[in-house]
């Protein structure tokens, strides 16, 4: 593929993740993506079948964003524990977990593509590496699976609708405070 075409297609991702990311999942057409990512549909269409195939495209490179981080985060875990492993789970709201994960997730993870399939096991073990890593510094307690775990940020992190943003615009950053610290909290009562 050349170089333009690569640019546009990662346009077409990226404008795509953050459509989701932001908007309603019904909203998010592809003639929509089109227009924000700059291109004419007949391109959105020459790289994806359609809209399903653009979700998966969206969900494998979200994945292997993931995987870079975790990957990242544990080679300097060891620097500041807190630090790194507040500033993962951060990041993973801040990728937008609680919305990409709804809107992209099928609704069997057996429907998975093979390759989205193998990244998702990447992170998944990963994530496990990651969180026997934040129990032995006292952040997550030892039984917390990763399963467990990115399905409770998932729902934590799930934008609230407009009126209640209104009312308490920070609510999505207490739940997920209150995540870590219910996690440290947790681990310290299991270390007794």
């Amino acid at each position: 593929m050349r170089s333009d075409a690569r640019e546009r297609r990662r346009r077409i991702i990226d404008t795509a993740c953050e459509l989701w990311r932001t908007t309603n999942p019904g909203e998010v057409t592809l003639e929509r993506i089109a227009r924000e990512a700059g291109v004419g549909i007949a391109t959105v269409y020459r790289n994806f079948t359609d809209r399903q195939d653009l979700a998966w495209a969206a969900a494998l490179t979200l994945l292997e964003r993931a995987a870079a981080h975790q990957e990242e985060t544990m080679a300097h875990f060891a620097e500041d524990p807190r630090a790194a492993w507040d500033g993962y789970v951060h990041h993973l709201v801040d990728m937008g977990l609680g919305t990409l994960v709804p809107a992209l997730a099928p609704e069997h993870l057996a429907e998975l593509p093979d390759e989205l399939h193998d990244v998702r096991v990447r992170t998944r073990e990963n994530m496990g590496r990651m969180l026997e890593l934040a129990h032995e510094h006292g952040l997550m307690p030892a039984s917390l699976t990763p399963d467990q775990f990115i399905t409770r940020l998932t729902v934590v992190s799930r934008p609230p609708v407009p009126g209640v943003r209104e009312l308490d615009p920070d609510v999505t950053e207490e739940l997920v405070e209150l995540l870590l610290e219910h996690g440290r909290m947790t681990a310290s009562r299991g270390a007794r």
